[in-house]
Parts: structure tokens; C-alpha cells; sequence
């Protein structure tokens, strides 16, 4: 009998569904992740976060889409002081695969 490894709980933050919906197969591909939220903009992030803590979230740095001038960036600074932030951020730019990992 084998024991196997809880899964990742992961957060997509991407503004452009065609991305954000990629990203999820591919990380749901892996059965190393569980996707917990797939959202668009910081505030449904943060929404999803509290309700949901994620082990890693996969942040896209732009958020062009959205027409407000925050950034994935700041989602990513705001949680860094959090006790019960995620341990890793990925972030990528222009939808392209996550370019940059970084732990908080």
C-alpha cells in the first residue's frame, strides 16, 4: 500500500480566460496540483484566498484586461507579511509560461 502526497492547492490570477483556462488544464495535468480559483482580477483573488488558503499562486503581472491600475505584483507584495500567505508565487508576463518563481 502506498500513501500519496497531498496535492498543491494552486491559485490562477489571470485576466485573459483563454490563459487563465490553459493554465488550469496544465496544472491539473500534473496531478500535482488541485486548481482551488481560477479568477481575473486582485479582488477576486483576495476573495478566493480567504476563503481557500493556496499552498502557490500563479500571478499574472499585467492584469491589462482588467482596466484597473493595480498589478499581480501588488496582490504578491500585499501578502508577503500574511501568516498564512502561499509559500510560492509564480508570475509571468504577456501569457507566456511562469518566467519567475519566487517564495514569500
Amino acid at each position: 500500500m502506498t500513501s500519496e502526497a497531498p496535492l498543491l492547492k494552486a491559485l490562477v490570477l489571470e485576466d485573459e480566460w483563454p490563459t487563465r483556462n490553459y493554465l488550469v488544464k496544465l496544472l491539473e495535468g500534473t496531478r500535482l496540483a488541485e486548481v482551488i480559483g481560477a479568477v481575473a482580477t486582485l479582488d477576486e483573488a483576495r476573495e478566493a484566498l480567504a476563503g481557500s488558503p493556496a499552498d502557490v499562486v500563479f500571478v499574472d503581472v499585467q492584469l491589462a484586461a482588467t482596466g484597473d491600475a493595480r498589478t499581480g505584483l501588488d496582490l504578491v507584495r500585499s501578502m508577503a507579511g500574511e501568516p498564512a500567505a502561499p509559500t510560492c508565487a509564480g508570475w509571468w508576463r504577456g501569457g507566456r509560461r511562469a518566467s519567475c518563481f519566487s517564495t514569500l
